[in-house]
């Protein structure tokens, strides 16, 4: 780790060099919006994000970069880039326009493969003061409010992927096609939403045998990779996905005009809410029973495949209970905030993927343990979950303009397909040199290592942890 502690340092005196100059200069606060008319109730704003990451690695066993079997590595990413537009045509009616750029290394050129494209693109019209409907691409989801934590406040740089039921699988970054309700009554915060989810997509680095859910045809149709006693989502299922998220605020209210969830108020609120969401697709999943050759009498071949010959559909469900604190202990608004959840996921029989962020690497010899290459290990599936997140954020003045919080998360994870249970920490440091405008952070996460097998066909699991391996990730956010 001495060439993770050198970069660090030099990033650190690189920063707090910026840091001092900033300080000396005046940063508007206004945000940028240009009024329409001379009431200002129709306007145009724009907002911006920007995320630069450095990470220093240990990789997972066979994992190969430039050709060569890596122990570690060390490397640069955009991992956000957000532009936003929000048209308020008048006090009741709103069009939000978003797009991204996401997980941009040097391994894939902004000149070929840039990750970039729509991220958001619906309308919003109030009906009164308690209900709200819009449509469009959107991401009014359910679940949790870990599901829709807004990425510009949040303390330990990523959300979780356990918890992103839908993934890149039948949502393209967690947003759907569909139309949603949302709004309040009292203390009571509501959103919910019908979608129709994506064409099924799997990557196939998670589809190999015990290394994650396959992706096989429907029934009667190929099997692909399919494995039997392995559900995959449905590629013939037509039924809309539903979910929703209910949360009820004990003391202050919170601002709802997007659907991102504020991850810290920096000890400028006093929060105790407890929520619980859902996520429903009928017959969303597949589980074959029956895999044989088109014609049993011949060997399979290209022109003889293999066909899903008998399958078992089953509904998707995941439901979520959660509670928020976030507490300040005096008028210098230091505090803590505080996230606790547990969740139940049913994906099927023996369900679940291995999601790498930002993978460099490719398998090469040796990758024989089930969470692949790089730094990925098994993330959502089949089984039950306890997340927590705690920070705490010090007081105004004592650095000066700017603010230090701490934080720690921990996550329990018990999937059907492994015989281990999965547990994943991650403690670091944010220096809040604007707010949450510009902001310096350090992460440090440590996460399981699996070898044997997945559980499939009538063969139990033999997945069990083996060691660990952890990261260190540096991340310099703009936010505007």
């Amino acid at each position: 780790m001495k060439k993770a502690v050198t970069y660090l340092i030099t990033l650190f005196v690189s920063t707090l060099a910026f840091s001092q100059e900033s300080q000396n200069k005046s940063l508007t606060e206004e945000k940028s919006k240009i009024s329409l008319n001379e009431s200002g109730s129709a306007s145009l704003r724009f907002i911006a994000l920007l995320q630069t990451w450095v990470r220093h690695a240990n990789l997972n066993p066979g994992s190969l970069y430039k050709e060569q079997i890596r122990s570690s590595e060390t490397d640069f990413s955009v991992r956000r880039l957000v532009l936003t537009s929000v048209a308020q045509i008048n006090p009741e009616a709103m069009v939000l326009v978003n797009l991204s750029a996401s997980s941009n290394s040097g391994e894939n050129s902004f000149q070929q493969g840039l990750n970039i494209g729509l991220l958001d693109a619906y309308g919003e019209y109030k009906m009164n003061k308690h209900l709200f409907i819009g449509a469009g691409l959107h991401q009014w989801t359910g679940l949790s409010r870990l599901n829709v934590d807004g990425v510009g406040s949040i303390i330990n740089l990523d959300h979780p992927l356990f918890q992103q039921v839908t993934w890149n699988r039948l949502d393209r970054l967690g947003r759907m096609m569909g139309i949603y309700a949302k709004g309040e009554f009292q203390n009571l915060n509501y959103r919910i939403s019908i979608n129709q989810p994506f064409t099924v997509s799997t990557n196939t680095y998670e589809a190999n045998t015990g290394k994650g859910s396959p992706n096989g045809g429907a029934v009667n149709g190929e099997a692909k990779n399919a494995q039997l006693n392995v559900a995959y989502h449905n590629p013939a299922a037509t039924s809309m996905l539903i979910q929703g998220y209910f949360e009820y605020n004990f003391w202050e209210k919170e601002n709802h005009v997007t659907p991102y969830e504020t991850n810290t108020y920096h000890g400028e609120k006093r929060l105790l809410n407890i929520g619980s969401g859902f996520i429903f697709r009928n017959n969303g999943m597949l589980t074959p029973e029956a895999i044989e050759a088109k014609d049993p009498a011949i060997p399979e071949s290209p022109s003889n495949p293999l066909l899903i010959k008998r399958g078992n559909e089953t509904d998707l469900f995941a439901i979520a209970v959660d509670a928020t604190v976030m507490y300040p202990f005096s008028t210098k608004l230091d505090g803590v905030a505080a996230y606790f959840a547990y969740y139940h996921i049913d994906l099927g029989a023996n369900y679940y993927t291995v999601s790498p962020v930002l993978n460099i690497t490719t398998a090469g010899q040796g990758a024989s343990s089930i969470n692949g290459s790089g730094t990925g290990f098994p993330s959502t599936g089949t089984g039950d979950s306890f997340y927590t997140k705690l920070g705490y954020i010090t007081p105004k003045d004592w650095f000066g303009t700017s603010r230090i919080g701490v934080f720690g998360t921990y996550q329990y994870t018990k999937l059907d397909a492994l015989l281990d249970p999965l547990e994943v920490y991650e403690a670091g440091v944010n220096w809040f040199i604007k707010s949450n405008k510009i902001k310096f952070s350090v992460l440090y996460r440590n996460r399981p290592i699996y070898t044997g097998n997945a559980a499939f066909a009538n063969q139990a699991s033999t997945a069990v942890v083996d060691q660990r391996k952890d990261e260190i990730i540096t991340q310099l956010q703009f936010n505007f």
